[in-house]
């Protein structure tokens, strides 16, 4: 059977002594991974310490942002937004707290949906070359295209030629 020897400038290392020294090494850089800040996104609404339970942690952190002292992050904000009205606020430390106290039935994430549009819908004396803007609820994710095929404009029963454009915080 032959052995696994670990070599380094000061030569040889024993097989259990070169295990435990990577098994360190491993160790130190996931914790460093984990301190750095390196999480996944929640996996529900109101989760903001991203431990897949909503909690009074949670609540802290939503207070510390709204007052200022420790504002979320543009891509957990996100998951703040309870009432998804695009804005954190006291609103959303309600439902927070109605969800803590099980009073409130747990959201699953949210889908991006149209918030409001230019020209707003029926609305009468828009040329047909006025360019269209969608205000979206979230970001949409980076993995999401939008094209002319999924989003058009439509005269007299044809396509309009246009062009679709995200925007860079991929809201519009």
């Amino acid at each position: 059977m032959n052995r696994v020897f670990i070599t380094f400038l000061r030569g040889e290392v024993s097989p259990v002594r070169g295990v435990w020294f990577v098994f360190r090494h491993l160790l130190f850089a996931v914790l460093l991974c984990l301190a750095s800040g390196a999480h996944a996104l929640p996996q529900k609404l109101g989760d903001l310490d991203e431990d897949g339970i909503v909690t009074v942690l949670d609540l802290a952190r939503l207070n510390a942002h709204i007052t200022g002292a420790n504002p979320l992050s543009e891509q957990l904000a996100v998951y703040a937004d309870l009432n998804k009205d695009g804005f954190v606020n006291d609103a959303d430390r309600d439902e927070l707290i109605k969800e803590i106290l099980q009073t409130r039935t747990p959201q699953d994430l949210p889908l991006a949906s149209v918030r409001f549009s230019s020209p707003f819908a029926s609305e009468g004396n828009v040329a047909l070359t006025r360019e269209t803007v969608l205000q979206f609820t979230i970001p949409l994710s980076l993995g999401a295209t939008l094209d002319t095929t999924q989003f058009f404009a439509e005269f007299g029963g044809r396509k309009v030629l246009s062009r679709v454009e995200i925007s860079s915080d991929r809201r519009k």
